[in-house]
């Protein structure tokens, strides 16, 4: 309880010294949201723990509120532990990211493909917090090919072409150019694409 409470408590804070640096604005009264907003994504994970599940708190009356997705289990206090994981999994990744860290380095990631699927595994769990939380929200994802662009960026092929070691592909019609369209819509890749229209330019074809 005092992590979250201490955590609630700098965000109030923040929020006032935020206003009355940004704005001049002296005694700001933060409201509900501002709070929230500023609140680090480590509180999320400490009022997952299993001492609010008990009666007359948090979780026993507002679980499935919260979580409005598809439970994978009947059984609350399963529920919550295994959304206490999820959190712990894409708040460190998040940190990573942040830090600008290897995001891919794992104790047992040996090979190029090894990292490839251990980002997979963590972009799975980043899906299935955001699907418990808000289904619209993972379909909305969907819809904008959010989650195909980071999929794509996670690949074997995308790898290579970082590497400057994939060769473009020459496009002297209008006919190939929309075969390879098609194709890195299919395949969701990114193709490298040479374009010969007064002159030689460089493309890179995406799907979206």
């Amino acid at each position: 309880m005092c992590a979250i409470e201490t955590n609630f408590s700098n965000a109030a804070k923040q929020v006032i010294k935020d206003k009355k640096n940004r704005y001049n604005i002296k005694n700001a009264k933060p409201t509900h949201h501002e709070i929230i907003a500023k609140t680090e994504f480590s509180k999320w994970e400490f009022i997952l723990d299993p001492e609010f599940m008990g009666p007359q708190l948090i979780w026993p009356k507002h679980l499935g509120s919260v979580f409005r997705g598809d439970w994978p289990t009947s059984k609350a206090s399963t529920m919550l532990s295994l959304t206490k994981d999820l959190v712990k999994v894409v708040r460190e990744f998040r940190n990573r990211v942040s830090h600008h860290e290897p995001v891919w380095k794992r104790y047992d990631v040996q090979t190029e493909e090894d990292a490839i699927a251990h980002l997979h595994e963590k972009l799975d769990k980043i899906k299935q917090l955001i699907t418990l939380v808000f289904p619209e929200k993972g379909r909305l994802l969907l819809r904008n090919g959010l989650l195909s662009r980071a999929e794509r960026v996670c690949s074997i092929n995308e790898l290579r072409r970082c590497q400057h070691i994939i060769e473009p592909h020459s496009i002297k019609s209008l006919s190939k150019l929309c075969h390879l369209a098609k194709q890195a819509a299919n395949e969701n890749t990114s193709k490298s694409i040479t374009v010969y229209k007064h002159g030689k330019t460089r493309f890179l074809l995406q799907p979206i």
